[in-house]
């Protein structure tokens, strides 16, 4: 859910946009002031998000006709589609309203020619917003926009922003840790794109070509050491590839810390015991490895998760407990790496 947006009231005029600051002003769309119909660009982008894409939307222009009346109330200026809009001008409260919109690739203070899409929220009646007295009322209905877009199927891996909280050991004013940064493709597994490997400060690398498959979620693991190549770091970064479009994937940021997990299930049914019937909980610890966990009380019908542990080796204890005593006991062992997630491997004690 997105948070308390900005709302353009956009008071227009029949078949004229109104640019001007004193006819347009601004107010919290969770504290309406008038009565006004909203156009709001999540109704219509779809799987498209806003300004992030490269050839994907980034602007609209929104007409608003009343359904009872048949007349176009107003036309906005183009403005971003981050934007939603409220019309006030002329509207009767009781009376139902459709918007039609003409999406752009171009942000709004760039120059624009004809629309990249079009569609239409409300119309039919369906959806349609029906306003009401001192409330800011939303045209539903929307049919999403898709297709293609127009900038090469590509997707950019920004690994110098993974590194920003470590910072980059070349960096003049503020040295860091993270000197170069391997760019691992890991899914789909059969994926041909290949490992590069980037100096922290460099732009991002760009995959694209026909490697890069339309629809596809691919998946990137990214490692480091620090300078002197003592401590490991890892993130991993994941994008869907989309026709037509520049997708920068979201990446993590690099870290030493990894996860390991307790397979309590896995040893309960091993031990051929049943959680709430011959065992009541489960006591672990790590009582060896980079990092100790004290003997910790849990459930005995779900695995145990801990994060925030240094990569390294770890021995782990498992016991399953009918009220205070130990009924089977079990020694794990795991290695805990960067930014993964590791079920430690259990065998029952003699």
């Amino acid at each position: 859910m997105r948070s308390p947006a900005r709302i353009v009231l956009a008071v227009l005029g029949i078949g004229a946009a109104v640019a001007s600051c004193s006819s347009e002003t601004e107010t919290e769309d969770t504290n309406p002031v008038t009565t006004a119909v909203v156009v709001d660009p999540e109704q219509f982008l779809g799987s498209l998000p806003c300004g992030t894409l490269e050839g994907g939307p980034r602007s609209y222009i929104a007409s608003v006709t009343d359904l009872d009346t048949g007349e176009v109330i107003g036309t906005s200026e183009r403005v971003s589609c981050a934007t939603p809009l409220a019309f006030t001008k002329d509207v009767e409260s009781g009376n139902r309203y459709s918007a039609s919109v003409q999406v752009f690739e171009e942000a709004p203070g760039e120059s624009a020619g004809e629309p990249r899409w079009t569609t239409t929220c409300g119309e039919n009646g369906e959806g349609a917003a029906e306003a009401r007295t001192l409330q800011q009322v939303v045209i539903r209905g929307c049919t999403a926009i898709t297709g293609p877009g127009t900038a090469t199927t590509s997707i950019a891996i920004d690994a110098t922003a993974a590194a920003q909280t470590l910072g980059c050991a070349d960096d003049p004013k503020m040295p860091g840790l993270v000197f170069d940064i391997d760019i691992i493709p890991v899914e789909p597994a059969d994926t041909k794109l290949p490992e590069v490997t980037r100096e922290c400060g460099q732009g991002p690398l760009v995959y694209s070509g026909s490697f890069v498959e339309p629809g596809v979620t691919y998946t990137f693991r990214l490692e480091s050491t620090d300078i002197a190549l003592e401590q490991q770091f890892a993130t991993t970064c994941t994008a869907t590839a989309l026709e037509g479009f520049g997708v920068t994937a979201e990446c993590g940021q690099l870290t030493d810390l990894g996860t390991a997990v307790f397979p309590i299930v896995e040893i309960t049914e091993d031990a051929a015991l049943i959680c709430g019937e011959d065992l009541t909980r489960a006591r672990i610890s790590i009582p060896a490895g980079p990092e100790h966990l004290e003997p910790t009380y849990v459930d005995c019908d779900e695995d145990v998760t801990i994060p925030g542990l240094p990569a390294g080796s770890y021995l782990g204890r498992v016991e399953l407990l009918a009220d205070a005593s130990a009924i089977a006991t079990y020694s794990c062992t795991a290695t805990v790496d960067p930014a993964a997630i590791t079920e430690l491997v259990c065998v029952a004690e003699d």
